[in-house]
């Protein structure tokens, strides 16, 4: 008969033959460890994601607003990162973070836009 041992602390398992963890603060710190792995570049996305969003919301009225690209590139925007990209009808295309976004006028200029606005027209 092999000796089964905690997965997280190595300590001997007694109970059940299925048995991984002697406790249950070992199984959370384990799991905690390799979920820490696996998410590490989700959460960094979401955090870009996230900035983005508050960047926008920031800079926003009630209504759109223009601005200039380089304002939004040295609050820290990074333009690589976007929830979603839509077309209107008249093909003008908004990138958006969540609800809010923007749309190009040129390579100076921006509006940005919220996204519940948007749709009502």
């Amino acid at each position: 008969m092999t000796l089964k041992v905690c997965l997280e602390c190595d300590r001997e398992l007694y109970g059940r033959s299925d048995k991984k963890f002697c406790s249950d603060q070992c199984r959370n710190m384990h799991n905690n460890k390799v979920r820490t792995k696996e998410y590490f570049h989700v959460r960094k996305v979401n955090r870009i994601l996230l900035r983005n969003r508050n960047i926008l919301m920031k800079f926003y009225t009630d209504s759109a607003q223009k601005i200039n690209r380089r304002t939004l590139q040295e609050s820290g925007y990074n333009f690589c990162y976007c929830t979603s990209i839509q077309k209107s009808l008249n093909d003008e295309v908004y990138y958006y973070c969540y609800e809010f976004g923007y749309k190009n006028h040129d390579k100076r200029f921006l509006t940005i836009v919220h996204k519940e606005n948007e749709l009502a027209n």
